[in-house]
């Protein structure tokens, strides 16, 4: 009964989107880059797709290994090659997967990658893409850019088990005198919770693995630790969630790092961007380890907060290793938040949002000392102290 009524669906779906079906084109079935091309099929061709993939979920739901799956895969991977050469819509077929085999599907636009992470053995991922060519007219000031062709393409790519992508991203890379196209694929490992990021550059005619990628990373900010992943321009934004501690302690929140995409792979950017409120972080770091108590006052929503850094003794501590900030995770209340690690017995966090339109430290808390965030500032180097400068942003 659920065969039949899952057969129907899908017959109805494909019957649907395909009423102006009148060709069938094929795609290679290993792992290179095929350009679809056309043939001419009986009509009947269209029920057969139908069938094929109906029967082959069937019997993978029946009997579940490798092979039943690879059967499903194959006839899903005709299906997508069929809609992009005839430029007909899938959504009733991706919702349809979606429901049965919990697929999931990232489209970018220019870039759609389908994966199954909640079956067991899907070990690939199918992606289209664009394959553009353009050229440059003109010189100087009116020279632009024009596209001269645009030709859809299908890959697949192997990928671990339980992963599921969230963004794909098409960069161009320098390479010697000239560059090269690269691809970068985030996602999550579906249930350790640890974020996934994989590499690939486009050679000899397809993408081949590029671990060198993320040569510039420490091993361990990709392993064993529970966060997020996301684009952020070419950049990629990381999320690192730390446990929950008791209701006594600091605000419970992770720490974000930004991966700096450097001509031809990714580095740690020490600075996070140096965007206002790091600016004003750091600013108020260097005016509390120098003792400048106006500085501190000035950038503080309220003065009476300064006891709390008077407190630890963090005015003008003699000796002993300079702070270091850490870009903690968005607070709830839409502030930004940062750790200043002491290496001594507390830390302090803080919260920085904009009052009546000024920069301002908002909050501050002491928090016991944190192993993950000093191991992650371990692996980056010490940005070189500035001089503490009121703001015009400030009181």
């Amino acid at each position: 009964m659920k065969a039949a009524l899952l057969l129907g669906s899908l017959a109805m779906c494909l019957t649907t989107e395909w009423t102006a079906l009148n060709g069938a084109y094929a795609i290679a079935p290993d792992t290179t880059t095929a350009k679809i091309t056309a043939a001419e099929p009986a009509p009947a061709d269209q029920q057969k797709l139908v069938d094929a993939l109906g029967t082959a979920i069937n019997s993978y739901k029946t009997a579940p290994d490798p092979q039943s799956w690879e059967s499903v895969f194959d006839s899903f991977k005709q299906i997508v090659s069929v809609s992009l050469a005839k430029h007909l819509d899938l959504v009733n077929i991706n919702k349809t997967l979606s429901t049965q085999l919990g697929m999931k599907l990232y489209d970018g636009g220019t870039i759609r990658v389908w994966t199954f992470p909640k079956v067991t053995e899907a070990q690939q991922l199918l992606m289209e893409w664009h394959d553009v060519t353009a050229k440059t007219i003109g010189r100087g000031a009116r020279a632009r850019t024009v596209v001269t062709a645009s030709v859809p393409k299908l890959q697949v790519f192997n990928c671990p088990p339980n992963t599921a992508v969230s963004e794909a991203r098409l960069l161009s890379a320098s390479a010697g005198k000239g560059s090269t196209r690269c691809l970068v694929l985030l996602g999550s490992e579906t249930k350790s919770g640890s974020p996934w990021l994989q590499g690939y550059k486009f050679t000899d005619g397809k993408w081949n693995s590029a671990p060198t990628l993320f040569s510039g990373l420490p091993p361990f900010l990709l392993q064993n630790l529970q966060g997020r992943v996301s684009f952020s321009g070419s950049n990629i934004l990381l999320t690192i969630d730390t446990p929950k501690g008791p209701d006594n302690e600091a605000p419970a929140g992770g720490y974000k790092i930004t991966l700096t995409f450097l001509n031809d792979h990714y580095t740690l950017d020490s600075k996070s961007g140096m965007d206002p409120a790091t600016t004003v972080a750091m600013q108020f770091m260097q005016a509390v380890q120098s003792g400048k108590m106006d500085l501190v006052k000035a950038w503080l929503v309220n003065a009476k907060l300064a006891s709390i850094p008077d407190y630890l003794q963090l005015y003008n501590r003699p000796g002993g290793m300079p702070f270091r900030l850490m870009p903690m995770a968005l607070p709830p209340n839409g502030n930004s938040r940062f750790r200043i690690v002491t290496f001594a017995k507390d830390d302090l966090i803080m919260d920085i949002g904009k009052v009546k339109q000024q920069w301002a430290v908002k909050a501050l808390y002491i928090a016991p000392p944190d192993p993950l965030a000093r191991k992650l500032l371990s692996t980056q180097p010490v940005t070189p102290p500035e001089t503490p400068a009121t703001s015009e942003s400030s009181h």
